[in-house]
């Protein structure tokens, strides 16, 4: 079982969601403690390149219309099996680089 952080930005992002996105946020949520990090079940799931020495990032989408929404998670320790969330948006406000440069 893994442990999945949500920052109190992440929470605040959410309860802004419409409803039906928020449930499958929470439904992908409940496959990351239960599964981990790797998600290949979801709409376009992938493991994100980062810069050597950057926690381990993925992501998927929540549906598959539009407007699309994204959500990105880092491994943060795969030892003890610790995820954090740190993006949920639109596809259209998602800046990869900019939040790949950030870890």
């Amino acid at each position: 079982m893994w442990t999945v952080r949500e920052p109190k930005k992440i929470e605040k992002a959410v309860k802004k969601l419409p409803p039906r996105i928020q449930e499958a946020y929470h439904l992908l949520i409940a496959d990351l403690r239960n599964d981990g990090p790797v998600q290949t079940s979801w709409q376009n799931y992938s493991k994100l390149n980062t810069r050597k020495g950057s926690p381990e990032a993925h992501h998927c989408h929540l549906n598959g219309d539009k407007p699309c929404y994204v959500v990105i998670w880092l491994v943060k320790d795969e030892i003890v099996q610790v995820l954090e969330v740190c993006h949920v948006a639109t596809h259209e406000k998602t800046d990869y680089k900019r939040i790949l440069g950030r870890i």
